[in-house]
């Protein structure tokens, strides 16, 4: 393959940008914890409003799973970016220290 090149600059603002996306699901998961909806706000009744709220419970507790699923993943990706540039940092600068000796090596020849 010819004519290829990698902007690792970009790919690092990429992770920047995902890492901050991840803190805000952070954010975001932390506030749905929380929440504190008061005794009562399900009615009156106690068995009826426990009945009524179990869902909306469970429907917090299924919203907070899959935010934390999306924080781990975007951290992740993140790393994953990152750990991609660096890869490509090294090989580049592997080539240029090769191309560097070998062009040593036929001067000195």
């Amino acid at each position: 393959m010819t004519n290829f090149t990698v902007d690792v600059g970009s790919m690092d603002s990429a992770a920047t940008t995902i890492h901050t996306t991840q803190s805000t699901a952070e954010g975001v998961c932390t506030g749905l914890h929380a929440l504190d909806i008061p005794h009562g706000t399900f009615g009156r009744v106690p068995w009826l409003s426990d009945k009524i709220a179990q869902p909306y419970e469970d429907h917090v507790a299924a919203c907070s799973s899959a935010i934390s699923d999306i924080e781990q993943s975007l951290g992740d990706l993140a790393d994953a970016i990152t750990t991609t540039a660096n890869g490509y940092r090294l090989t580049d600068t592997t080539g240029v220290d090769q191309a560097l000796e070998i062009e040593r090596a036929l001067y000195e020849s």
